[in-house]
């Protein structure tokens, strides 16, 4: 949102990024009915997504998505880490490896409320929140008034520059955290209510701001200007330091939501003995039964990645896990209410099995078009996974 929408807005135009905006959300709302279908048909417990899969199709589909998406998360905490490194370091004249440091630093202190636990993770975010909508409150002060028609109107066509596909893989991890709220599940006092109002307010709240900043941004800079910078927003807020502290919370909240997220899938699989190996990852700290352990484990991994440096190799491959995921979510809710098992009696009055399915081949088209030998590699390790 902050630093890639008006590159997105400047090489598409204004119309082909309002249809990624609506294809993106419109796989988020699919996958979100399906999350709402089994959030209403089952006593979800910890565990998020690998939990609701691995009830629904069984433990091997489960099993396999489950291993994928903790490696996912953990790596993507180290992903949102290094953003923030950047972040920072652009404020701070510094060394090649400062980003790194910066990077490590962050995922450090991020270990420790997480290690405390999700109250004390979520105090964190609701700062985090408060200045994300900061940040978007002086990009709409600075945007609606110097907002002119004309400029609109220049920003209608593309660029010529880079194509469709890859302007909306730029874009699409705007629209995945939608899920870390599911990866939360055994902390919720009723799942079966907040999952499906926690997930669709998120959704409808994101879609507004996304569509609004799209026309906000294409009416208030010329589009040789948005391909050239990646900083629009800032340039348009009414007090632009404001759009650096959002970029650099939402880098923090994603990447504390990934910290919470990645223990509790690993220690829900631990729990099933689906891989005997993680049976040490089960147990838990406290009346929440806080995964420390996966804590650590994430810890590990993260500083992993940070070491590495260069994450473009691995971010699509990530992102595909990602799509995977929500296919096959989309894929086993189609596949239960198809079948129609007396097990399956979900009460979301808004559900029906063909808004699953049309989820779960948007998600396959998604994940052909935007990297087809990145889509290959998921879906083969996951079928590697779900054969052992």
């Amino acid at each position: 949102l902050f630093l890639r929408m008006g590159y997105v807005v400047g090489s598409a135009g204004l119309i082909a990024a309002l249809g990624m905006i609506v294809l993106a959300n419109a796989i988020s709302v699919l996958t979100s009915i399906s999350l709402s279908a089994i959030a209403t048909n089952l006593r979800v417990k910890g565990g998020g997504d690998y939990y609701v899969i691995s009830r629904t199709l069984g433990v091997e589909y489960g099993g396999a998505l489950g291993i994928v998406l903790f490696l996912a998360q953990s790596i993507s905490i180290a992903f949102y880490a290094i953003g923030f490194g950047e972040a920072v370091s652009a404020f701070v004249a510094g060394p090649e490896w400062l980003p790194q440091a910066v990077a490590a630093v962050a995922v450090g202190v991020l270990f420790v409320l997480a290690w405390l636990g999700s109250d004390w993770a979520t105090r964190f975010q609701y700062v985090v929140m408060a200045v994300l909508f900061a940040g978007i409150a002086s990009f709409y002060l600075g945007a609606v008034p110097a907002w002119e028609m004309d400029t609109l109107r220049q920003n209608f066509a593309p660029s010529g520059g880079a194509s469709f596909w890859i302007l909306f893989a730029i874009f699409f991890p705007a629209v995945t955290g939608f899920t870390q709220g599911v990866s939360m599940s055994g902390d919720l006092r009723d799942p079966s209510r907040s999952l499906p109002r926690g997930t669709f307010a998120a959704v409808g709240l994101s879609t507004v701001v996304y569509v609004s900043a799209a026309i906000l941004i294409a009416g208030n800079t010329a589009q040789s200007q948005l391909i050239g910078e990646t900083g629009a927003m800032r340039n348009i807020a009414a007090f632009g330091p404001l759009i650096d502290a959002g970029v650099i919370a939402a880098t923090l909240s994603s990447a504390m939501a990934s910290f919470l997220g990645a223990p509790r899938i690993l220690q829900s699989l631990a729990k099933d003995h689906v891989f005997p190996i993680l049976r040490p990852f089960a147990a838990g700290h406290g009346p929440s039964s806080n995964p420390r352990r996966g804590v650590l484990l994430s810890l590990v991994l993260a500083f992993g990645t940070i070491a590495l440096g260069e994450l473009d190799v691995i971010a699509p491959v990530v992102s595909m896990f990602f799509l995977v995921s929500y296919g096959l979510l989309n894929y086993a809710t189609y596949y239960e209410a198809r079948s129609l098992s007396p097990s399956f009696r979900p009460r979301f009055r808004f559900f029906h099995r063909r808004a699953s399915l049309a989820g779960a081949v948007a998600c396959l088209i998604a994940m052909l078009a935007i990297n087809p030998v990145a889509g290959a590699s998921a879906v083969a390790v996951l079928y590697a996974i779900y054969q052992y």
